[in-house]
This record gives structure tokens, sequence and C-alpha cells, in this order.
């Protein structure tokens, strides 16, 4: 079969199926028309399983929570701590980044909940159930950033 792109698989398929049907003509070829329908069949078959899989993952990996490390903080104005002492604003930085860490640990669990949903049901579960709490993760460290730029004028820990 000169002249057919081997790096094309639906070409080569196809003249390899021509190909297969013009040998049906000839008695003593050995191939029954059963040979040729059912290796089309199993090729469809093939291609339509992959393109499912495929597009399963895409939209399952989509979906995935994002790591808390990845999560970019909102903008929080600090002028709301602006009457605040150092050491109140101490004791606020504290509360917050305590908070964030329990934030990025049910992050971190929502996270590996989707992985393990894809890879299992092809679904991102903890994301469906409500377990993704990335906007609070974004709030907190905005807030964050906030509560180190009042310290920051205030000269606390100067």
């Amino acid at each position: 079969m000169q002249g057919v792109d081997d790096h094309d698989p639906l070409r080569s398929t196809t003249a390899r199926v021509i190909a297969e049907a013009n040998c049906l003509n000839r008695p003593d070829s050995g191939i029954s028309s059963d040979d040729v329908s059912n290796t089309e069949s199993e090729n469809l078959i093939l291609r339509v399983y992959t393109a499912t899989i495929a597009t399963i993952a895409a939209l399952g990996l989509a979906g995935c929570a994002q790591s808390p490390e990845s999560i970019q903080p909102n903008y929080v104005s600090a002028a709301q701590y602006t009457d605040w002492s150092c050491p109140q604003l101490a004791e606020e930085s504290a509360h917050l980044q305590a908070a964030l860490s329990q934030a990025s640990q049910q992050q971190d669990d929502a996270r590996t909940g989707d992985t393990l949903g894809v890879i299992f049901l092809g679904l991102p579960v903890s994301s469906m159930s409500g377990s993704n709490v990335a906007p609070e993760v974004a709030r907190l460290k905005g807030t964050i950033n906030a509560v180190h730029e009042a310290q920051t004028r205030h000269n606390c820990g100067a």
C-alpha cells in the first residue's frame, strides 16, 4: 500500500480495511468478511473508549481543588487595622495564621479527595460536596497581608 501515510492511523486503518475487502473477492485469500467487520468494530470501540476516558479525565481534573500554596490572596485593606496597637496586631496575626493552617489542611484534604475521586469515579467528589475551601484560604491570606502591612506602618517588631 504505497502512498499511505503510516503516521496517520485513520488513513492506514482505512487503507488496510479496503485492501482486506479487496482480498475477499479472491477465494484463496483466507480472510473472511467476519474478520474484517470484527476488526472494524474493535477499532471503533477502542476509539470511543479512548475518547470517553480522555474526556472524563479532562473534566475531572478541571474541577479539582487547588493546592493551598497556589491560591492567591484576596485584597484586604489594612485601613481597618489603623487604630490597632502592636500587641493587638500580633495577636490577630497569630489567630489568622492558625486559621490559615487549619483551612490549608482542609484544602489539602479536599485536593486529596478530588484526586482519589477522579481516579476511582471520574469525578472531583470533594469539590462537588463543598469541601473545597479555596475562597476561605484566599481571604485569610489577604487578611494576613493586611495585618502585616499595618504592623509595618506601626513599626511593630522594630
